[in-house]
């Protein structure tokens, strides 16, 4: 599985503006989605078909928890390599400043420590997010919800559901568990 989620911009609806209060706004948009992700049809990206092979097999609860977890978890080194990208930083120039940040974390011992190799930004994926600026970049007013790159990946968790209760729940667990590892 690749370190970080490609982004795919297939699909940019969002609901008409939910008014009330925060808590309120949040439920109608899981019970939208979850709703809007079964009754249309998405496709994923090349890179997203491979970032999900070994999951199709597995629950909805599985895969938007591992979706999520990789989702938040690499949010914000994903911004730094966005940033790199932007200042023109050529992929070695980026590589030799993780190799710097992973060498000041080596803790000597080797059941903690992995290999460079391992935690850092590979080619295809400098790449890949080079491409997904270059999408979001010509998108005038492109919605922020996480959702969003993902939606061909959250549509596969979905159609495991059996029932809107449980499509429900499978989006709210994918936007709680995302915003608590975000948090951390």
């Amino acid at each position: 599985m690749e370190q970080f989620i490609p982004y795919y911009y297939e699909d940019l609806t969002v609901p008409p503006c939910i008014d009330g209060s925060p808590d309120k706004s949040y439920r109608q948009y899981i019970e939208w989605l979850a709703e809007y992700l079964n009754e249309n049809n998405f496709t994923l990206s090349p890179k997203q078909n491979k970032w999900i092979q070994g999951l199709r097999d597995r629950s909805s609860s599985f895969i938007v928890l591992i979706l999520s977890d990789d989702l938040a978890m690499y949010e914000m080194e994903r911004e730094i390599i966005v940033s790199c990208i932007e200042d023109n930083m050529s992929y070695e120039e980026i590589l030799e400043d993780e190799r710097e940040q992973w060498e000041s974390c080596l803790t000597g011992d080797p059941d903690i420590d992995t290999s460079f190799e391992e935690t850092c930004l590979t080619q295809e994926e400098f790449e890949c997010i080079k491409r997904e600026i270059i999408q979001e970049n010509t998108i005038e007013h492109l919605p922020g919800d996480a959702d969003i790159p993902v939606r061909g990946i959250l549509k596969i968790a979905i159609e495991k559901c059996k029932s809107k209760q449980e499509r429900i729940d499978t989006i709210k667990y994918f936007f709680d568990n995302y915003n608590y590892m975000a948090a951390k």
